[in-house]
């Protein structure tokens, strides 16, 4: 087993980011965006505004300045983060934070302006500060180092980034010094800080173990090839987790063999191992994230050399698997090597299985150096994947695994080649070669990336790039949530985990029985994050889907003759577990409630949404055109994606213009859920409803609570135990304040000051505002109920005013 390790760098995560509670002084951020003048951000002063103006500081994306305070050393910095979705290569604004850690001079900073995204703000920081001088003789300048928002949790992000840093580091060492032996060290070096266990086969011993292809790529160099195989499990997990294998790429160097690359083509093929780096990379953050799983890494290292004994065009090599392939070119070698890795994997039937690569330049020919094209059998995987992707900056494309083409690889004398016989869709027939090696994995994904960034960008600098690892569901705030943003934890809630439908075990159920209104159980069907908890004769992961009308029933029955339990609304992410006869069985992504919505109102498209509607109610028209005639009405709180902000207009991804004053971004929120309330007043009162169509009391407080940002249940039982601090209940009934919950068995009421009381109600058949004690005398005479409880939601920490 190979010991060395890597060198250690002179500068890690921690030099660069800093606990929010640290006590030394530091330079304020602010984030300014391109239409808000630089009179509304509060934080710099009147001095440092003037002088920002003078020198024609802007809002927009990629702007940035420090100004000077009185005595002449930095006082503050400015960042323009244009409309606040302008991230690059994407994502929010905040990945932009990244160039100031890359630009700004040595101190201490921290983040001033209020953000949705802080955790993503300080990935961002820490990615953009990498620097490799391994190889530099001169010191480099101390780098500047961020206090982390309050609530982003350093440990998750320093673990992510120094995964990040580490796949770099493999990806920029030249070949001199990174072989097949040394990326073991690194493997060795990964599985001693985390407790895992490493095995190798080496040089010959690769025939013994049917291991084939990987000794014939790597035979013509004194390096010796090699498979490593990592395995972790968390310490204390299920004995029956989720197994995910990760396969890599490991060609350290690749002269393309005796089909040899002209001078350009090998000059960056140090990076050919790219896809190792990137799959070391995603094991570091899920054995730092102490993720329930059973984790095995493979990683196929071998240098693709010219000697007399190298493999030859025309040779055929067989395959652990068994089968022969005809080798047509020996500069398609990549799959020869991951062909084996994959059988290998395959064996154990592994319920997630991703493969990573520096495949093909096809893929780069498609989707350019910033955009990896992956291929997967999972449809409701991929659209989680490339939302979240997008999200954090790292984003992925989706190619078909176009089985019209699996013809091209057919061979006279073999079972296949390892090139297709045509010049055309070449990423696409390597990706079907791989395949052909999947027989028992339940969800397959080959990633094939550039793995190197050509030119300094907000993430990073020039150089390796482990793309396609952030996606997999870290984003670093918490160890428990993985750090996601609130967006990117509802769209986590919403995400099958790496698992399909499987046997029940044979376990008790706990008491005592989880709420059915919130826990995706019945009878016959429990979701797969329940197993453990509840006993179900099977287990679904669902698949997430999105609600593309305007307000769905969501029903307890499969009937359109079943009560209205609640509403889903426009954009509303949904993890469906079960569809029957038109129906499907869901769990809202945002307040997790359980019920039937009818299956033609989802889409299997899902849009990360960057707005909501603020406006009661609004419309997508065809054009930008009030004359035109609406497609579709919107409720308060509907969730949109915005491709193109106007002064009057919107024009939204999925097709159609809206109304910009109706829309607020989806990270800002309304200073006062009891404005919100008293919008609805007039409203028809409808049993389950959530819009101005029809509303009922908790319906009332929910949708206005949460346009004020502040979490809310759905149902008013919920909503008395769980939202704010309960307070005495007055004789009097004096004394109380905005925004107070009144209680009663099966209702509930906003107070708007001390003696109206706002709610929607079956007496009135409407939204109303009366007084308290009207309300309670006629509701105990008629209900024979008394006021059951009283509640002060907590205010918000930071409210943040809504943006026109």
């Amino acid at each position: 087993m190979t010991e060395t390790r890597l060198p250690a760098r002179s500068i890690t995560p921690l030099d660069v980011l800093a606990p929010h509670d640290t006590p030394d002084a530091s330079i304020p951020i602010w984030l300014v965006s391109d239409d808000a003048p630089l009179e509304s951000n509060e934080g710099p002063d009147d001095a440092a505004r003037r002088w920002l103006e003078a020198t024609r500081f802007t809002g927009a994306a990629k702007k940035q300045a420090i100004f000077p305070g009185p005595d002449g050393a930095p006082a503050g910095v400015v960042l323009g983060i244009g409309n606040g979705a302008v991230g690059d290569p994407s994502g929010p604004s905040e990945v932009l934070m990244g160039q100031l850690a890359a630009s700004l001079p040595s101190g201490l900073y921290h983040l001033a302006s209020e953000t949705a995204h802080g955790a993503l703000a300080a990935v961002a920081w820490g990615l953009g500060a990498y620097r490799f001088r391994r190889y530099k003789s001169a010191p480099g300048d101390a780098p500047p180092r961020l206090k982390l928002p309050k609530g982003v949790d350093l440990d998750a992000i320093v673990s992510q980034v120094g995964a990040v840093w580490t796949g770099r580091d493999l990806i920029n060492t030249p070949a001199s010094d990174l072989g097949p032996a040394e990326l073991e060290a690194a493997v060795n070096g990964l599985a001693e800080d985390h407790g895992a266990t490493v095995s190798t086969i080496v040089g010959e011993d690769l025939l013994t173990h049917g291991h084939r292809m990987i000794h014939a790529v790597g035979r013509a160099n004194p390096r010796q090839p090699r498979l490593i195989d990592l395995r972790w499990k968390k310490p204390g997990g299920r004995a029956d987790a989720p197994s995910v294998t990760l396969v890599g790429k490991g060609i350290t160097f690749d002269t393309g063999g005796l089909d040899i690359k002209n001078a350009s083509g090998m000059l960056l093929m140090k990076k050919d191992m790219g896809g190792s780096a990137a799959a070391l990379t995603l094991a570091q953050m899920i054995m730092g994230a102490g993720l329930d799983v059973r984790l095995r890494l493979l990683i196929a290292a071998a240098e693709n050399s010219i000697a007399g004994d190298a493999f030859r065009p025309g040779d055929i090599l067989h395959s652990r698997a068994g089968k022969t392939v005809e080798i047509g070119n020996t500069d398609a070698e990549g799959r020869l090597v991951l062909a084996d890795a994959i059988s290998l994997a395959d064996e154990e039937s592994p319920d997630t299985l991703f493969v990573f690569a520096t495949l093909t330049g096809a893929a780069r020919v498609a989707l350019g150096p910033d955009l990896p094209a992956f291929f997967t059998n999972d449809d409701a995987f991929a659209q989680a994947l490339v939302a979240e992707a997008a999200a954090v900056g790292d984003p992925l494309w989706r190619l078909p695994l176009w089985p019209g083409y699996d013809r091209h690889l057919d061979s006279d004398v073999a079972d296949m080649r390892n090139v297709g016989d045509t010049p055309f869709a070449g990423a696409i027939t390597a990706a079907l070669f791989l395949k052909r090696y999947v027989a028992n994995a339940r969800r397959f994904a080959h990633f094939d990336l550039y793995g190197w960034r050509p030119a300094a960008r907000p993430l990073g600098p020039k150089g390796g790039e482990p793309q396609t690892a952030r996606p997999h569901g870290m984003t670093g705030e918490k160890p428990d949530d993985r750090g996601r943003s609130e967006e990117n934890r509802e769209q986590a809630a919403a995400t099958p985990p790496p698992v399909p439908p499987t046997a029940a075990p044979e376990t008790p159920s706990p008491e005592p029985k989880p709420d059915r209104r919130r826990s995706a159980v019945r009878d016959d069907l429990a979701a797969l994050a329940l197993r453990g908890e509840v006993v179900s004769p099977r287990y679904a992961a669902g698949v997430v889907r999105q609600v593309m009308r305007p307000a769905i029933p969501v029903r307890r029955e499969p009937s359109a003759a079943s009560g209205l339990d609640t509403e889903a609304l426009y954009g509303e992410r949904v993890t469906v577990y079960d569809e029957t006869e038109g129906w499907a069985w869901v769990q809202l992504a945002r307040d997790r409630y359980v019920g039937y919505v009818p299956s033609a109102a989802l889409s299997s498209t899902v849009a990360v949404p960057t707005h909501r509607v603020k406006a009661l109610g609004t419309f997508i028209y065809p054009a930008n055109d009030i004359k035109a005639p609406p497609t579709l009405h919107l409720p308060m709180n509907a969730e949109v994606r915005v491709a193109e902000w106007g002064e009057q207009f919107c024009r939204l991804e999925q097709g159609g213009f809206v109304i910009t004053r109706h829309l607020i971004e989806r990270d800002r929120t309304e200073p006062d859920f009891v404005d919100i309330a008293e919008r609805f007043i007039g409203t028809p009162y409808l049993w389950g409803g959530r819009t101005r169509i029809g509303i009922d009391c908790s319906g009332l407080v929910q949708i206005a609570m949460e346009a004020a940002g502040q979490t809310c249940p759905r149902d008013s039982d919920m909503q008395m135990a769980e939202v704010g601090d309960e307070i005495p209940v007055p004789d009097d009934l004096e004394g109380l304040q905005r925004g107070d919950l009144v209680f009663w068995k099966g209702h509930v009421g906003i107070m708007a000051d001390g003696l109206m009381l706002v709610h929607a109600n079956a007496h009135h058949m409407a939204v109303v505002a009366e007084t308290l004690p009207e309300a309670a005398e006629r509701i105990a005479r008629h209900a024979s109920t008394p006021i059951a409880a009283i509640r002060r939601p907590k205010p918000k920490e930071t409210p943040s005013p809504a943006r026109a």
